[in-house]
């Protein structure tokens, strides 16, 4: 999701001539660009959790009992063996900024109830924070990842939410963001190969952006991503924004390409998201 976020960030700079002339006292940009940052903080959160849980895993494998992951968090799990759960992942980056090696400073920690191992049918990990900022961005709330085992279609699915949602930017300014979506492993789960993972990508997401104004976005027709091609390759979704005209993104028939749609007060814009 994060990508879609930022995409139609983009897009909205080009459009923006499109939009109420009766809106421009405020910035109608703004939701979208909190939304993004929303998007891809809690996005990495979940990626560090996971990355922490293989590497644990393979750390009770291999009879050692911590690990450095990203050349700064010390990741310990408890209780360490192959038998009891639920477990408790602590991942701590310290308290003072630590540049990991995607480039981005964290500090602080995020702590993981895990009932069992991500892939297995049943097991719902649940994410909080202590005092944790990503590049001086500071994390609140609650998310959560159910692994809701085989679907009707034979894929593995996750029931994905964010509850209580705080981003505390480092001007002190708050966005508060919750999200609830489903995520469908189509193309890729058997082979443990990253780049080959296929999913799609339903559900919704809504907000109070940093001046108190509502926003929503929802997927009208499933998303569908590849871990190998950066852009979304087919599906929409519409923006909703307080006193602000609505946005609908349709991302083509499935091709992998930076062809997509817009439309804003009836007006259709293609664009390219390169």
């Amino acid at each position: 999701m994060k990508r879609i976020a930022l995409i139609c960030f983009v897009l909205l700079i080009f459009t923006a001539c499109g939009k109420d002339k009766t809106t421009t006292n405020n910035d109608d940009l703004l939701s979208v660009k909190e939304n993004a940052l929303s998007e891809n903080l809690f996005d990495d959160v979940f990626q560090q959790v996971t990355d922490a849980s293989k590497t644990s895993e393979d750390d009770l494998n291999a009879g050692s009992k911590s690990t450095l992951a990203g050349g700064c968090a010390t990741v310990t799990l408890t209780p360490f063996d192959l038998v009891t759960w639920p477990k408790t992942l602590t991942i701590d980056f310290g308290p003072t900024n630590c540049l990991g090696t995607d480039g981005k400073e964290r500090r602080g920690i995020i702590l993981v109830n895990l009932t069992n191992w991500y892939r297995q049918s049943g097991s719902v990990y649940t994410v909080t924070f202590d005092d944790y900022y990503v590049n001086d961005n500071k994390i609140e709330g609650t998310k959560t990842v159910e692994n809701n085992g085989l679907n009707t279609n034979s894929n593995l699915s996750f029931t994905i939410t964010v509850t209580n949602g705080v981003i505390t930017k480092p001007d002190n300014s708050q966005v508060h963001w919750s999200a609830s979506r489903t995520r469908e492993w189509v193309v890729g789960e058997p082979t443990w190969i990253l780049l080959d993972d296929e999913y799609l990508i339903s559900g919704t997401t809504d907000g109070i952006n940093s001046v108190g104004d509502t926003f929503a976005v929802n997927i009208n027709t499933p998303l569908h991503a590849k871990v190998g091609c950066p852009w979304i390759m087919s599906g929409e979704l519409t923006i909703e924004r307080q006193n602000y005209s609505d946005i609908t993104v349709d991302y083509g028939n499935g091709t992998c390409d930076a062809q997509a749609v817009a439309t804003m007060n009836g007006v259709s814009y293609p664009f390219s998201m390169n």
